[in-house]
């Protein structure tokens, strides 16, 4: 438990650091009046994590892997506790029930938002929820990095780490080689998008949380509608590459440009296969622009493509960015949570279940397949990196069945929200995908989807399934029981 409380303490010391951020830019657009909120809010976040880090930092502890779930466990349900502070006291009329809700979505890159007009918020007030957004984007892969890949979760393995050149320790040293195998990268591209979007013709302002959403693949901004409204073709390009970045592995980048060679090829398969995907969806749905479906008649068959690429980047990265209203309906609705419920690669801010694992289960099935036809066939395996163990294809089982258990779960609580159960359906993918503009964009019925008018417990359990659905859901259970995520 030491160990945790350490690790959390530095989590929201580098919390406390963004806030400063943002209380700095606020300053600067809206005044010490606004300021003084978020600048009140570091003071807090800062006195908490100086408290933990002093408290524990020179007290001897064995960081081990039931170490690494409570880690998960507390900086996904307590870390938006502090997080939620500075929209509390930035907005009055937003309780700190729905300021913790909303930021449990940020958080976990979900999307989902319980304030009605985002336009009567200052941008700068609603940076912080793009900030929150980026942040919860890098703990994602920092924690897959160094918690779940090691302990084999979901059928995650160490040949994931050898693939990507990651040379971890143990505790807190394995926690802060994630770090800095991770940061540089995420940061760098981020900044890259940024200077782009700037160079393209949007404010800074807008510039930047944009940035900070795509590369998070939190589909955040700073004002409501669409990217439409930006009106800015360049820009869009800029966020189709922004969001299949947020949907790749992103330790491969710093590999194309080292002289160490990569030594296993699944890594680079996952991002060719996101590649793919993108490419595959954006087909039909430059189509169907192209022939006037919503509303779209009159595009020039290079804006139908970008527009077609858009949908297609936004949906297999989970961001969730639209250039029109309701884009996503182009495609069959069926087509759109089946895409969802894959996601991007594991090394990823996407939600969804990961590519290696709809990999590996389709290569099961059809070594399984062969067997039934030819059942006294002898056949011979391929390269050792393309086999899988018994016990990792039971884990990737685990895992997706458990994820079905989620979206079933989450989909019945819904329901009982007086909408159709289609509409729920669509609702539960888009909280355990961590991809909640889906749920408002492809509701079958049509209905607008009001989530601050939703119950409180409704709400409390969509911020459950937000967690468990970041978290992979198996590295909460393995808190209580090590022995469950070894298949």
């Amino acid at each position: 438990m030491v160990a945790v409380l350490l690790l959390f303490g530095y989590f929201l010391a580098v919390a406390a650091v963004c806030c400063l951020f943002q209380s700095l830019v606020v300053l600067a657009v809206d005044g010490i009046a606004v300021a003084a909120n978020f600048l009140i809010a570091t003071g807090l976040i800062a006195f908490a994590a100086g408290g933990l880090i002093l408290a524990f930092r020179g007290v001897k502890s064995v960081a081990g892997r039931s170490a690494g779930y409570g880690f998960l466990a507390v900086v996904w349900t307590a870390g938006p506790f502090f997080l939620a502070l500075p929209l509390n006291f930035a907005m009055a009329d937003l309780s700190y029930f729905n300021a913790y809700i909303e930021t449990v979505s940020m958080f976990t890159t979900t999307g989902f938002t319980l304030i009605p007009n985002l336009d009567a918020v200052p941008k700068s007030v609603l940076l912080w929820r793009s900030i929150i957004s980026w942040l919860g984007g890098a703990v994602t892969i920092v924690t897959i990095l160094v918690v779940m890949t090691p302990a084999a979760v979901g059928g995650m393995t160490t040949r994931r780490l050898q693939a990507t050149e990651f040379q971890g320790g143990v505790g807190h040293v394995r926690f802060m080689g994630g770090v800095r195998a991770i940061i540089p990268p995420y940061a760098i591209g981020t900044l890259a998008v940024f200077v782009a979007l700037v160079l393209s013709g949007l404010p800074e302002l807008d510039a930047l949380g944009l940035a900070l959403g795509a590369v998070s693949t939190g589909g955040v901004a700073i004002q409501g509608g669409d990217i439409s409204r930006y009106a800015s073709p360049a820009s869009e390009w800029i966020l189709i590459f922004a969001m299949i970045f947020g949907a790749t592995n992103i330790l491969l980048y710093p590999a194309l440009f080292s002289r160490k060679r990569i030594r296993r090829r699944e890594h680079a398969s996952e991002n060719g296969f996101v590649f793919l995907s993108v490419a595959l969806l954006a087909v039909p749905a430059t189509v169907l622009l192209a022939s006037g479906a919503l509303n779209a008649a009159g595009l020039t068959p290079v804006q139908a493509v970008r527009e077609g690429l858009f949908i297609a980047a936004s949906l297999v990265s989970t961001t969730g960015y639209e250039l029109r209203e309701t884009s996503f309906t182009v495609l069959p609705f069926p087509v759109v949570l089946f895409v969802a419920f894959i996601g991007g690669a594991a090394l990823s801010t996407a939600g969804g279940i990961k590519v290696f694992r709809l990999f590996a289960m389709l290569r099961q099935a059809g070594e399984d397949l062969k067997t039934l036809v030819y059942p006294h066939g002898l056949f011979g395996h391929g390269p050792k990196t393309d086999r899988v163990e018994a016990q990792t294809q039971n884990a990737i089982w685990a895992s997706a069945a458990s994820f079905a258990l989620l979206i079933a779960f989450v989909s019945v609580i819904l329901a009982a929200e007086s909408r159709g159960y289609m509409d729920a359906l669509a609702g539960a993918i888009a909280v355990a995908a961590n991809f909640g503009p889906l749920y408002v964009s492809v509701a079958p019925s049509g209905e607008p989807v009001v989530l601050a008018d939703m119950s409180w417990m409704t709400k409390t359990i969509m911020a459950g399934g937000m967690i468990l659905g970041r978290t992979e859901i198996l590295a909460i259970l393995g808190l209580a029981n090590v022995r469950l995520v070894r298949a």
